[in-house]
């Protein structure tokens, strides 16, 4: 009995050990992640490099007209379901597109969706959108990671 006690202690503790290594692993992971930018905050820009984030871009991608336009492109386009309405949904969906070289959008994902397909519905609306003017670094286009936050209700 005193054993199997013993056995009980020593496995949670080796649990509990292997996620204290598992957290100090990811933490080493992210804290080293900061350290890729140079002085002056900017990222390197490599041939290889997919895509950069939105804060390490010199000129930030824009919607044409800006942020004023686009807002007033969703609200004319979206279209909220007889579910959603019936529901009352309210409440902030989130995207995360890709703006490409050429101003195009793509590689769209649902970050926080509300349900009743709005999350579908703003990408649906998204992709009939003019282009943009894509972000630049060291005065080349670049793929730009672009989050952005929709409200409804």
């Amino acid at each position: 009995m005193r054993n199997n006690k013993l056995l009980a202690k020593l496995k949670t503790n080796l649990l509990w050990n292997q996620k204290a290594v598992l957290t100090m692993l990811l933490f080493c992971f992210f804290a080293a992640s900061g350290w890729a930018q140079d002085a002056n905050n900017q990222a390197d820009l490599k041939e290889d490099k997919d895509y950069l984030n939105y804060v390490a871009v010199e000129q930030k991608p824009e919607y044409p007209g800006g942020i004023k336009e686009l807002y007033k492109f969703l609200i004319t386009n979206f279209r909220l379901s007889e579910e959603a309405q019936r529901a009352g949904v309210k409440g902030q969906a989130i995207i995360d597109f890709m703006v490409e070289k050429d101003g195009s959008l793509g590689d769209f994902k649902i970050i926080k969706d509300l349900g009743y397909g709005i999350g579908h519905e703003v990408i649906r609306v998204l992709k009939r959108a003019r282009k943009w003017t894509p972000g630049t670094l060291r005065d080349k286009p670049v793929r730009v990671l672009y989050r952005m936050p929709i409200t409804v209700g």
